[in-house]
């Protein structure tokens, strides 16, 4: 029997309707990457979007393992975190895992991308999801011992999903476990080669916190000191307004022993509460914003009034203005004789008006000066 016939027979072992996609149903197939043993592509199944991963290497003996475990694990798998398991396709002797298309791409790519504007509410609820689905695999009682930025995928509606599950297993506490993971991301004890269990996921999810403040990838640690992560460096490398709790929890999940590190049933709660404190503060935020925009618009308003008002009185005033300058000039080359005739007539007017009033001039004039000064 040939490695990949043997392949073939160990799937068919983990339920034998596993191979349940006609790849002739796969359409508009287009390779758009590459993961662990395999190259992902982009496909069409009735009309629904998946990722295809055709798996490579079917002779090698680690890829049997990689294949089973992430056949196992996928298969019971049903968690809004967690990247949704379709089925299982071959074509000869060539095997496709189909599982859902998750178009945003993986957290590292959306984080090297500077012209996305990532508030810190927006990447305390990307750790809440990440968060979310560790705690459940680890309820499990499972491990994903690859677990980086690339292996948590983020959807359109900015929720993530954890993927790529080859690596991981049951935890066995009294089992040497083989060194797996990518450098970076890989706790201490993986590394050095001791025993390891499911805190070294949590170490593991420390380094995605590190990149979720920095935007940038974890630096590699040196074996002199044990592969310890320097806690100065990345807190020099926070910016100044990242939220406290997150560099805190950031550091307490890359704790050197495995034994000070939380665990994600503890990483949850206070990702929560972060989450919590972040949106009050935005809503406080929000209302400010909403106020001084309300006082803005008042203050136009009332401007605009003023203005408004303020351009009747002084077209008024202006016509009063011009109508004196007009009296004025009106009888500015009078002769004295015509001055004299004027003022004439203006007594005799005055005269008549206290005549009617039955008042003398005299008492017409003083009473016209009394109200004047009132």
């Amino acid at each position: 029997m040939t490695a990949a016939n043997e392949l073939l027979r160990k799937i068919n072992s983990l339920d034998p309707q596993i191979f349940n996609i006609d790849f002739k149903d796969l359409e508009n197939v287009k390779q758009i990457g590459g993961g662990n043993f395999g190259q992902v592509s982009r496909g069409t199944y009735f009309g629904t979007e998946v990722a295809i991963k055709q798996l490579l290497d079917v002779d090698d003996k680690d890829m049997h393992k990689y294949i089973e475990r992430e056949m196992a694990t996928l298969r019971d798998m049903r968690h809004p975190n967690v990247v949704q398991f379709m089925g299982l396709s071959r074509n000869g002797t060539e095997v496709f895992i189909i599982t859902e298309y998750i178009s945003g791409g993986d957290l590292r790519k959306l984080l090297k991308d500077e012209t996305k504007e990532l508030p810190w509410l927006l990447r305390a609820r990307l750790a809440t999801d990440c968060a979310y689905a560790m705690t459940f695999l680890h309820s499990k009682g499972l491990i994903h011992r690859d677990l980086k930025s690339n292996n948590f995928l983020v959807t359109e509606n900015w929720k993530v999903k954890v993927c790529d599950f080859g690596f991981s297993r049951r935890v066995n506490k009294g089992e040497l476990m083989t060194l797996c993971g990518t450098d970076e991301w890989m706790a201490p004890e993986v590394m050095c080669g001791d025993r390891y269990d499911e805190k070294a996921d949590v170490f593991s999810f420390g380094m995605v916190l590190t990149e979720l403040v920095t935007r940038k990838k974890p630096p590699l640690r040196k074996p002199a000191t044990g592969f310890r992560f320097e806690v100065g460096p990345f807190q020099a490398s926070a910016p100044p307004d990242c939220p406290k709790q997150f560099i805190e929890l950031a550091i307490h999940c890359s704790e050197q022993l495995p034994e000070n590190r939380p665990h994600f049933k503890d990483v949850l709660p206070r990702l929560k509460s972060l989450v919590a404190e972040l949106e009050a503060k935005e809503k406080e935020n929000e209302l400010a914003r909403q106020k001084e925009k309300e006082l803005e618009e008042a203050k136009k308003k009332e401007s605009s009034l003023s203005k408004s008002t303020g351009g009747e009185g002084d077209k008024k005033k202006k016509s009063e203005k011009k109508h004196k300058h007009h009296h004025k000039t009106e009888h500015k080359d009078e002769t004295p004789e015509e001055k004299k005739k004027r003022r004439d007539e203006r007594r005799k007017r005055r005269a008549e008006k206290a005549a009617k009033m039955g008042k003398t001039l005299e008492e017409y004039d003083r009473d016209r000066k009394k109200n004047k000064k009132k």
